[in-house]
């Protein structure tokens, strides 16, 4: 019975990408949170007549730890793109990355938006 289970799971996870795991310090809510709100701070300061809107996020790669990328969707499909972003204690992050704090308080993410 649990290898049936467990081979579900794995076929599930091929049926369906890539997508962000919970992480050792910050956590799957945490980066998204993250990435939407400093999204709309750049985006709305890069296109200023163009109001961005926010839909969601589409994983496309990553580890069980605090790496990865993704692609912000927004309802304007010329708006959005993709970003890199990493997970550390300190406010310190590397060259290119914008800091945001966690928004539960554990540490900060470090977001590349690979556009804009």
């Amino acid at each position: 019975m649990i290898k049936v289970i467990a081979g579900a799971v794995v076929a599930a996870a091929v049926l369906f990408g890539p997508a962000v795991s919970a992480h050792a310090d910050g956590s799957e809510e945490g980066i998204e949170s993250a990435v939407h709100t400093l999204y709309q701070d750049v985006q709305a300061r890069c296109t200023p007549t163009l109001t961005p809107h926010f839909t969601g996020i589409e994983w496309t790669g990553g580890d069980t730890g605090n790496v990865g990328q993704g692609r912000i969707k927004d309802a304007n499909p010329q708006l959005g793109g993709p970003f890199d972003y990493m997970w550390g204690l300190g406010p310190q992050g590397p060259s290119g990355y914008r800091v945001v704090p966690d928004p539960g308080g554990n540490g900060y993410w470090f977001i590349n938006l690979q556009f804009c």
